[in-house]
C-alpha cells in the first residue's frame, strides 16, 4: 500500500519518537512503505541519544511523552550546533499546549489523527529543502 510515490525517500533516514506503540508502528510502515529508512524511540532521552549517535535525516516526533516531552527535546536538538538544523516534524493531539516560541522549533506541526498523504508531503519538501541547502 503506497501512499505517496515518494522519490525523495530513497536512504533517507528517519527517527520516529513516540510513547504510544501503536503511534509507533503505524509511523513506522506508513514511511517504510514509501522507502524511508525508520529507527523509533519510545521516549525523549533515547530518542536525544540516537540523534547524537547516528543523526537521522528527519525527526517525528510526539509532543506528550513521559520522560520529556517533544518541545524539550526539540530544545536540545536545536541547542547542539551539529543537529540545529535538523528537520523535526511535531505530532500532537493537542494544539492547544503550543505557544508561538515552541512553534519555531520545529519546522511542521501536524494534528492527530494526521493524513499519511500529507505526513509524507510534508516529510519530502523537508528533505528536499534540506538535501538542497547541502548542495549548495
Amino acid at each position: 500500500m503506497n501512499l505517496c510515490g515518494s522519490s525523495k525517500a530513497s536512504n533517507h533516514q528517519v527517527l520516529i519518537v513516540d510513547d504510544n506503540p501503536d503511534n509507533l508502528i503505524l509511523l513506522q510502515y506508513i514511511l517504510e512503505d514509501s522507502g524511508y529508512i525508520t529507527y523509533t524511540a519510545n521516549c525523549g532521552k533515547i530518542a536525544l541519544a540516537m540523534v547524537e549517535a547516528h543523526p537521522p535525516n528527519l525527526i517525528i516526533l510526539d509532543l506528550m511523552m513521559p520522560d520529556m516531552n517533544g518541545i524539550e527535546v526539540a530544545e536540545h536538538i536545536r541547542q547542539n550546533p551539529y543537529t540545529q538544523n535538523m528537520p523535526i516534524v511535531l505530532v500532537t493531539g493537542c494544539m492547544v499546549n503550543i505557544s508561538n516560541e515552541n512553534h519555531k522549533l520545529v519546522n511542521k506541526i501536524l494534528s492527530k489523527p494526521f493524513d499519511g498523504n500529507e505526513l509524507l508531503s510534508q516529510l519530502d519538501l523537508l528533505i528536499k529543502d534540506t538535501d538542497s541547502l547541502l548542495i549548495n
